[in-house]
């Protein structure tokens, strides 16, 4: 994979209100549209994270 082939997502949330032992699900949809050839793109993604990593999806969708 070279460079500016993916698209990363990565997600932030004040957490200072919830318990340590939190896990947080998260259900989105991230979307491309290519506006000049039509070849649009949709990566579905449910990943569950605990309050101690890092909400991300690396490499979420090639382009």
């Amino acid at each position: 994979m070279g460079k500016g082939t993916n698209i990363s997502l990565f997600l932030a949330l004040g957490v200072s209100t919830l318990p340590s032992n939190t896990k947080i699900l998260v259900d989105c949809t991230l979307r491309a549209k290519d506006q000049i050839y039509g070849k649009h793109v949709e990566r579905k993604c449910k990943p569950i994270y605990r309050l101690s990593s890092t909400p991300s999806v690396p490499n979420c969708m090639s382009l």
